[in-house]
């Protein structure tokens, strides 16, 4: 049974991707019927693992080859092309796809946004489209851009039952050529539009560095509160030395009969004669500080924003860190 493409998820399911159409391949002799990128030999692994006989896929590639397969139309999650064997044709034959929940996007962005290499690739307009890389960081964060037996099916107006069907193998093929053209199709097959793919990297981006500025300002609070606690500690434990001096804790030596001689008697006796300076007159009362302005709150159209939050979280940072310089907290 043939495999649609599941609803749309948030507002970028089917609906929000525009299908592409390719003109026919002609015929060709020899060269490469699985491709020559990274991205074209992929999908052409993932294809012959997803078929069910090597008779099917050869016959597919003689398809092809041959240029029997007309003009191609891909969109989210559908390959779709007019096949002519030279027999009772031509046939209608579709490939279909599962597409990818915002789930796994988010999850496959996140992961992107850590790795230096593919991030930059990703995200230059010069690249080419989504690098190899990302395969392997899709492959390590468990999201699945390459189909398998499990989600990569087909009909054929043939009715060969799945991927037994050459014609459905032939089309699989220039799936891969198609792929050495334009290394983004892979996106657009799994439900993205390479524009909003980068867009989500970005968001990502900003994320992973408002999470990073977060735990570093957690962690310089809970610095701060230890030294504070260690520091009221040894204040505490001066004070208590202080208090048994004025309760008439004898001092070190205090027990001992000293002589002095005569002569520091007499000095001290005369300094003790002496008057008393007055106190000095007091200060005047400091100035009020100046009181803080209040962080404005996000706009309710703004909490979702990933720039604004982070907009937010480093302008209520700056008021504490002023807050505390001036003694107001």
């Amino acid at each position: 049974m043939l495999l649609h493409p599941g609803p749309a998820d948030d507002d970028g399911g089917p609906s929000s991707v525009r299908p592409r159409g390719f003109p026919a391949f002609p015929a060709r002799k020899g060269g490469q019927t699985r491709g020559r990128g990274a991205w074209a030999r992929a999908w052409s692994r993932a294809l012959e693992g997803a078929a069910l006989d090597q008779e099917s896929l050869a016959r597919g590639r003689s398809v092809a080859r041959a240029g029997r397969i007309g003009p191609v139309t891909v969109s989210a999650g559908r390959i779709a092309a007019q096949v002519n064997d030279g027999g009772d044709g031509p046939y209608g034959t579709v490939l279909t796809l599962r597409l990818l929940t915002g789930a796994e996007w988010e999850r496959l962005w996140d992961e992107t946004a850590g790795r230096q290499s593919a991030l930059e690739a990703m995200l230059s307009a010069s690249s080419g489209g989504p690098p190899p890389e990302l395969l392997e960081v899709a492959d390590e964060c468990g999201v699945p851009l390459l189909p398998d037996h499990r989600d990569l099916e087909s009909e054929c107006g043939c009715g060969a039952p799945g991927l037994s069907c050459g014609h459905a193998a032939g089309l699989g093929y220039q799936t891969a050529w198609l792929l050495d053209r334009e290394p983004e199709l892979m996106l657009l097959l799994r439900g993205r539009e390479p524009d909003r793919a980068r867009s989500e990297l970005k968001n990502a981006v900003l994320r992973t560095a408002l999470a990073t500025a977060t735990t570093a300002a957690e962690d310089s609070e809970d610095s701060e509160d230890a030294g504070d606690g260690r520091g009221a500690a040894a204040r505490a434990a001066a004070g208590g030395r202080d208090r048994e001096r004025r309760q008439g804790a004898p001092a070190p030596g205090a027990g001992k009969q000293q002589e002095q001689p005569a002569g520091t008697a007499r000095r001290r006796r005369t300094r003790s004669q002496q008057p008393v300076p007055s106190p000095s007159p007091a200060l005047p009362p400091l100035p009020p500080l100046p009181s803080l302005p209040e962080v404005p709150s996000l706009a309710p159209e703004d909490e979702d924003d990933p720039h604004a939050r982070l907009a937010a979280h480093a302008a209520e940072r700056a008021r504490l860190l002023l807050s505390r310089a001036l003694g107001l907290d």
